[in-house]
């Protein structure tokens, strides 16, 4: 089981943007009050309220969209994030709307084949809408992620890619979120 090995934040709360920020098993952030260190920390709460299908009731007990975004969504039109897990990613696009909600643009599995990033969007399904939704589609089984195998063979290259429920990567962002999961990296903040 892989550790995040890196974050790329953009638009979230007080960062402006971060950039394959390296992560490790013990990480020490350090800065001023208002530096952004509890917003990062802040970030995984987040991912986990994405994963676990809970982001608009997320918004709607912290004020709706506004106050996830840098500077609000008159400054921010889109929050982007991006993890990074040894040869496995996951990565959204989320876009404000006019009633202060956020809505997927576009939610990616990507993963790393001869040293290229592979995105395959979710949901993998022509009769789920691909952009659009309110709800993080990595926990909605066979229907959004399929079940054939992302690689197949050359010689049935024909075929879509898709990720199996339960692949390295959902496996990963599922264990990885976990209350006091192993490999969870560990986060400290001082002033």
């Amino acid at each position: 089981m892989r550790a995040i090995d890196s974050v790329t934040i953009t638009g979230y709360k007080s960062i402006r943007s971060l950039v394959n920020f390296e992560i490790r098993r013990l990480n020490v952030l350090i800065g001023a009050n208002g530096a952004g260190k509890s917003n990062f920390v802040g970030l995984f709460r987040f991912l986990r309220s994405l994963i676990d299908q809970r982001l608009q009731i997320t918004l709607a007990v912290d004020g709706g969209a506004d106050p996830f975004l840098f500077m609000g969504s008159k400054v921010t039109n889109r929050l982007f994030a991006r993890f990074r897990f040894g040869d496995d990613g996951y990565e959204f696009w989320l876009t404000p709307t006019v009633d202060n909600r956020l809505v997927f643009e576009a939610e990616y599995i990507d993963s790393r084949r001869d040293g290229k990033w592979l995105g395959t969007k979710i949901p993998h399904s022509a009769h789920l809408p691909t952009s659009g939704y309110f709800e993080s589609r990595l926990k909605d089984g066979n229907d959004a992620l399929g079940t054939q195998d992302p690689f197949p063979p050359a010689h049935q290259t024909k075929r879509p890619r898709r990720f199996r429920v339960g692949s390295s990567i959902t496996s990963t962002i599922q264990v990885l979120l976990q209350p006091c999961a192993a490999n969870m990296p560990s986060l400290t903040t001082s002033t």
